[in-house]
């Protein structure tokens, strides 16, 4: 199991000193990778629900200091040598494709090829409505997104003709370091997401999920997938539980056994200082790194 952690790049310690210092600390310490959320307008007003809670509350308030994903990325990858960073996850109907192509790859190339992109469809209709793109037609956007990215990164003279998105005659460089460009996720956990993910990613990222459910969703996915003539040893599986699950020894090894191979843990934001911010990774690590590969 590898295990990875999400930055502070909302709140109190979406500073420049904390950024650096988290993703310093998480490298020193053998954590895999670092990740980032992606919020671009937060409204005064919200009645959409949020998926992950019981009440539906969205927690961040609209004053929160909320970082650019990529940059903040960029930020902790300069900080570190080893360590990945991805997002997690980048809404897709809030970027424009090619412009977020071109800024995934140039981070790519800075980094060495370190960068993981999750990709989800979102569920906050008012910051859709804030940037401009149609909220009910997410879903099928999302889908061709991944596909438009994979070929941004691959191809030499670019041609893509899809349902929402056409683009041609520009050549697009510099691609991705990886042999394999930069690996595509899907965030999430619905039916939706699940065939996206074995249509056009290379792993699954699924975030608010516990073991048990991952077990059900995972025999979904598999039928899905045979539909496309893949497996599951052809998606790379990926865990970000928040609340859903404790990560003590009995529970990272149940996912362990589902396939995961990365679990990302979110640490707090109740701290009233930076040290204390850090010294929570220090314990992060004591409990997770007996168990790292």
């Amino acid at each position: 199991m590898k295990f990875g952690l999400r930055l502070p790049g909302a709140g109190p310690f979406a500073t420049p000193e904390a950024i650096a210092a988290y993703a310093r600390k998480a490298e020193a310490l053998g954590f895999d990778s670092v990740w980032m959320t992606d919020h671009i307008a937060l409204p005064v007003n919200v009645t959409s629900r949020y998926p992950y809670r019981e009440d539906g509350r969205f927690f961040w308030p609209p004053e929160t200091p909320y970082l650019d994903a990529i940059l903040t990325l960029a930020w902790a990858a300069a900080a570190t040598q080893r360590i990945r960073v991805g997002t997690s996850v980048l809404i897709a109907g809030w970027h424009h494709p090619v412009n977020t192509a071109k800024a995934l790859a140039t981070l790519d190339v800075l980094n060495g090829g370190r960068t993981i992109c999750a990709v989800g469809t979102g569920w906050m209709r008012e910051q859709f409505e804030i940037l401009g793109s149609p909220f009910e037609q997410r879903g099928s956007r999302t889908t061709e997104y991944l596909k438009l990215l994979r070929h941004l990164w691959t191809a030499d003279v670019i041609d893509f003709q899809g349902e929402h998105f056409q683009f041609s005659g520009f050549k697009f460089y510099p691609k991705p370091v990886g042999a394999n460009s930069i690996p595509l996720w899907c965030g999430g956990k619905s039916t939706g997401v699940l065939r996206r993910v074995a249509e056009a990613a290379d792993g699954w990222h699924p975030l608010y999920i516990a073991p048990d459910e991952l077990a059900r969703k995972l025999r979904e996915l598999e039928g899905y997938l045979a539909e496309h003539g893949r497996t599951l040893d052809d998606i790379e599986l990926s865990a970000r539980p928040v609340t859903q699950a404790s990560l003590d020894k009995d529970t990272i090894d149940h996912y362990a056994g589902l396939g995961v191979r990365l679990l990302i843990a979110d640490t707090s934001f109740e701290h009233d200082s930076l040290r204390g911010a850090l010294d929570e990774v220090e314990r992060l690590a004591d409990q997770l790194m007996p168990y790292a590969d």
